[in-house]
């Protein structure tokens, strides 16, 4: 992580652990199909912190927690945050958002 964050809080984790890429695969696999999420949200501690906005994306279900999580837990929220999904598809639309 780049040297000006160490300190903030981390307010999610995993839910899958490296073992093999063919447990992984396992892993990933049983969740995706019980409708799991493979990743955790330390909801209490995003409540706690009251923010303006959260930064997320909905491209890949695979590679962070699900936008309708992250939805739920912002409405959740008083002030509600405003949810600013980002779904880049190339390095160029990295930059433009």
């Amino acid at each position: 992580s780049p040297a000006e964050i160490p300190h903030l809080p981390v307010l999610t984790g995993q839910r899958t652990q490296f073992t093999t890429c063919a447990d992984v695969d396992k892993q990933v696999s049983a969740a995706l199909s019980s409708g799991q999420s493979l990743y955790t949200l330390d909801v209490e501690l995003l409540k706690q912190l009251r923010p303006d906005v959260i930064l997320t994306q909905d491209i890949c279900s695979v590679c962070a927690i699900d936008l309708p999580t992250v939805e739920r837990v912002a409405a959740q929220i008083s002030p509600s945050p405003q949810v600013v999904s980002l779904n880049p598809m190339s390095l160029n639309d990295v930059l433009a958002n």
